[in-house]
């Protein structure tokens, strides 16, 4: 059994994995596009107080973008609209003018381009990162005060669990990567050795692992791996969900909304906070497990009825011709 932690915003019980006790997901779920809400740039400081920086086109960052949305709708707070860096500066001109009274900074490259303009305005950083050997990676920002900073950061034991519940709880196995730093190259050793896996050489059998760490991180390249997988009938396990519905059957994510949903509270808390101003920081472990089995089916992958029912989202089977 998975275990589960709590947060405050909710009121309930938060899985560490968000899988114990939610039971199969609906075809439709998913089946689900991502989508996130337009630019919403040119609107005045009267129709959107609050400003959420964006610098990537990247799935996971307006998935965060809309959990910070709906939060701030939920809590009858001021209505965000979304501003896209595109590294002239033009944005953050135009913001030093009409500051909004709260500001959002999603992902990492966002905040190097903010850098330390806009600072007597309420900042919420969010980010997702891996525990490396105990440090966090990326490494966190330091804002001044008044801000928070919230992230998502997993740990090597959380792909451990997800590996040991595919493999039946059997430590037999080797695990393949493709390394694009040496960060990387220590956390798939660490995750490795947490689910009793052995580093596998050539062309062994065993799982193919693609991490990509944080959202706007540049991930190691997925077409060789996939084509491993389909050749050696490998299973294939990501942390990105730009390869949702992109053959790669299991993905461990961020629970993108919900951290959404997290930041959106910090922020309240950041405009209820009395002087002096102060900084927040909110570090958790929310995730999502997604399984396709589409893709499992094409690499020809069985996968585990009881891991199959610990799926956050579960993409069913394509109906067959003529039915």
């Amino acid at each position: 059994m998975r275990r589960r932690g709590s947060h405050p915003l909710l009121g309930v019980s938060l899985g560490l994995l968000l899988v114990a006790g939610l039971g199969f997901a609906s075809p439709s779920q998913g089946e689900e596009e991502e989508r996130g809400a337009g630019v919403e740039g040119d609107a005045g400081p009267f129709e959107c107080p609050a400003r959420a920086l964006v610098a990537e086109d990247d799935a996971g960052l307006l998935r965060v973008y809309d959990g910070i949305r709906k939060g701030l709708e939920q809590a009858h707070l001021p209505r965000v609209c979304r501003e896209d860096l595109d590294g002239t500066g033009e944005v953050l001109d135009r913001l030093e003018k009409e500051p909004p009274v709260l500001l959002f900074v999603i992902g990492r490259v966002a905040a190097q381009r903010l850098g330390k303009r806009l600072t007597a305005v309420p900042r919420v950083y969010v980010d997702t990162a891996w525990d490396v050997n105990g440090e966090e990676f990326p490494p966190a920002p330091e804002p001044v005060a008044p801000a928070a900073v919230v992230r998502s950061v997993l740990k090597p034991v959380h792909v451990a669990e997800i590996l040991r519940e595919l493999t039946g709880g059997r430590p037999a196995g080797r695990l393949s990567w493709e390394a694009s730093t040496p960060a990387l190259e220590t956390l798939a050793e660490d995750v490795a050795l947490a689910a009793g896996f052995r580093p596998a050489t050539g062309e062994e059998p065993g799982v193919l692992l693609h991490l990509r760490f944080g959202m706007g991180e540049t991930p190691a390249p997925l077409s060789g791996l996939l084509e491993r997988a389909r050749a050696e009938r490998r299973l294939l396990l990501s942390d990105d969900v730009g390869h949702w519905r992109r053959g790669v059957p299991v993905l461990l994510l961020p629970d993108h909304r919900l951290l959404g949903r997290i930041a959106a509270d910090a922020g309240r808390r950041l405009l209820a906070a009395p002087d002096p101003p102060r900084v927040i920081l909110e570090r958790v472990a929310v995730s999502e497990l997604r399984v396709d089995l589409n893709a499992a089916r094409d690499l020809g992958l069985d996968l585990p009825v009881p891991f199959l029912a610990g799926a956050d989202v579960l993409r069913g089977p394509r109906r067959a011709e003529g039915r």
